[in-house]
């Protein structure tokens, strides 16, 4: 029995230290899964919420979209495609598109179309500014501005008037540039064609063919300019309501 003893305590260690070490794993792996979630939640990426700033930026970029996306591209388009949009124009310009039987006429009366193109759409952007210079005007705009919390508070960011210092600026630009799309196109009119061509011809037919690919161009800046008068006509009549001192029940 005496020699039975040591081996009985020899088991209670044994015993006693898988305890202990159960308590040690248990313990270590409640400490990994308590940072486990503490990491997994400091680590989460909040999404906020998207301000109303922001999506009255968004809305005034939109707005503010070149128009130039909906100008044609001419010198783009294939052969085939831009002799089929050709025949089309005038109810006898099949008959012309057949003299483009060479490259060099192909690509002459192409060259046209695409210069031809940029003055009207040059012209374009001349009428836009002149209305815009006059809705500034008429509904005083520039004379009577508007303070910036006002506009802000009456959700007036949607299209941002240019000052009349920008404007001029930017119309000046325009004709500039329209001088020299229009010198471009007089230039290239000079260049020898095919005696087969006659020019009077080609530029009655170039005339329809270029108007009528602008037709969605000028709905456009027909669009544009509602949205102008619009935001003009709103602008006025929140600055004469404020004129009015009106009280915060108001």
């Amino acid at each position: 029995r005496t020699n039975n003893q040591p081996e009985t305590s020899d088991n209670g260690n044994i015993q006693e230290n898988a305890r202990t070490t159960k308590r040690k794993r248990a313990t270590k792996s409640n400490n990994i899964t308590e940072s486990l979630s503490q990491i997994s939640i400091s680590n989460i990426v909040r999404k906020r919420p998207r301000s109303r700033t922001m999506d009255n930026i968004q809305e005034q970029q939109e707005l503010n979209e070149t128009t130039s996306d909906w100008k044609p591209k001419y010198l783009k388009l294939s052969d085939r495609i831009f002799k089929q949009m050709l025949s089309k124009s005038l109810s006898d310009a099949d008959k012309f598109v057949q003299l483009l039987d060479t490259s060099e006429t192909l690509k002459y009366v192409r060259t046209y179309a695409h210069l031809l193109n940029n003055v009207f759409y040059l012209k374009l952007e001349e009428s836009f500014w002149e209305h815009y210079k006059q809705v500034c005007i008429s509904e005083s705009i520039w004379s009577s501005p508007m303070l910036k919390n006002i506009a802000k508070e009456s959700n007036l960011f949607r299209f941002k008037f240019k000052t009349q210092v920008q404007l001029e600026k930017h119309y000046q630009l325009i004709q500039k540039r329209l001088n020299i799309a229009e010198n471009n196109l007089n230039q290239y009119k000079q260049q020898p064609i095919h005696e087969s061509i006659d020019m009077n011809t080609l530029s009655t037919i170039m005339t329809a063919f270029v108007r009528q690919g602008q037709h969605k161009l000028c709905a456009e800046f027909e669009r544009k300019k509602l949205i102008l008068q619009f935001d003009a006509i709103d602008h006025r009549l929140i600055k004469a309501f404020y004129n009015l001192n009106p009280t915060d029940d108001q």
